[in-house]
């Protein structure tokens, strides 16, 4: 783990976010690499902005293989409306940028945009979608919700797996949320586990971004 503190926020850099950028790089992959990455900061600089009109300050940002994460300092992420707009900056960030995008002609950016914005907008614990489901109902209707889709999510990565259809880093990020949706499920110990397994992944407190 790399970190760097500017001023009272820690960034920091897991080996998995490294290794997995310099894998992608090597096959060839370099200028897709540099849009996702591109997205991602777009999706995570939304999110930021919002924090900073509701005064709330950024404790950690961290870089890892499945992600990034933001944990505020000192306030977790709850129910409020300050919190589902926080939530709902960063999906929003990479649909107007999508717009913009395609209006300049520059097709493939468009659809890395609209691609993240969708997919964080899923109702599951992983993506912004499922703590928006949470902070707006919570409780059993949340958890039937990401119950049914995750059940149509893994039997989407199943045909696509027997056709050899679909882009794979998009495949790997479904699979972990699945994972992690699966632990949550189970219990709210469980995905705590896994969160301490996978090093820095879906915590209480926590804002997502996720590269596709």
């Amino acid at each position: 783990m790399y970190t760097v503190r500017i001023g009272k926020t820690l960034l920091r850099a897991d080996f998995g976010f490294l290794a997995l950028i310099a894998l992608l790089s090597l096959s060839g992959r370099s200028a897709a690499v540099m849009g996702a990455l591109c997205c991602c900061l777009v999706h995570e600089g939304g999110h930021l902005a919002m924090m900073r009109a509701f005064g709330r300050p950024v404790g950690t940002v961290t870089f890892y293989a499945g992600g990034i994460s933001i944990r505020p300092r000192g306030q977790a992420v709850g129910g409020s409306r300050e919190d589902i707009l926080i939530l709902l900056a960063g999906p929003g960030a990479n649909l107007l940028a999508a717009a913009a995008a395609g209006a300049t002609g520059l097709g493939e950016l468009a659809y890395y945009n609209m691609a993240l914005g969708v997919l964080n907008l899923l109702p599951m614990s992983y993506f912004d979608g499922g703590r928006l489901l949470c902070c707006l109902f919570g409780g059993a209707a949340a958890r039937a919700v990401r119950a049914g889709f995750l059940l149509a999510c893994s039997m989407g990565l199943l045909w696509g797996s027997v056709r050899g259809a679909g882009n794979l880093s998009l495949s790997l990020t479904l699979l972990f949320a699945c994972a992690y949706e699966l632990e949550s499920i189970r219990g709210p110990e469980n995905a705590g586990k896994l969160c301490v397994s996978l090093r820095n992944g879906p915590g209480k407190g926590q804002v997502w971004g996720s590269i596709d």
